[in-house]
């Protein structure tokens, strides 16, 4: 059963991300960790996707949704919160999410998850457990900033 099922009043709200910032888990970790507010995430998602036609997007072709900082997922259900439910279902969205912090990713995973948005395109991972494939599926500009991101973390891990 989805969450949405049980609470439709609630749909997409980021439950996990408010409960770990409020018991404060994301300062004790010293990761400069800030989860973006719900109201916040949505706009940005209503803005940024206000014009688009999504009559263009079909499920050989979906729209691809890439979050390269993805925390605990909200802005991925910001973006699915303004998308029509139908679209989402039908597969004509895709939803990419990574993070450098494992909990975060896990969290990403749990949220989609409850809201029904995982598909078999898509993945929430961990940067460094990217494989090339996945990388490569990933959408510009956001595939480059990844890898950019990868190069430097193993530049580190060699200079440590």
């Amino acid at each position: 059963m989805l969450l949405r099922q049980v609470y439709p009043e609630e749909t997409y709200q980021d439950i996990i991300g408010s409960v770990y910032m409020t018991l404060g888990v994301a300062d004790k970790k010293n990761f400069g960790q800030f989860f973006t507010p719900f109201s916040v995430a949505k706009l940005m998602a209503a803005v940024t996707m206000d014009t688009t036609n999504l009559s263009q997007y079909t499920v050989e072709r979906p729209m691809t949704i890439c979050d390269p900082a993805c925390g605990s997922g909200i802005l991925l259900l910001a973006a699915a919160s303004v998308l029509p439910r139908d679209f989402i279902d039908e597969g004509r969205v895709e939803f990419y999410g990574m993070d450098l912090d494992k909990t975060c990713v896990d969290m990403a995973k749990l949220n989609l998850t409850l809201y029904g948005l995982v598909r078999q395109k898509g993945f929430v991972k961990t940067l460094n457990s990217l494989t090339q494939n996945e990388i490569n599926r990933i959408p510009e500009p956001y595939k480059g900033h990844v890898q950019q991101t990868l190069f430097d973390l193993n530049e580190r891990k060699k200079a440590a």
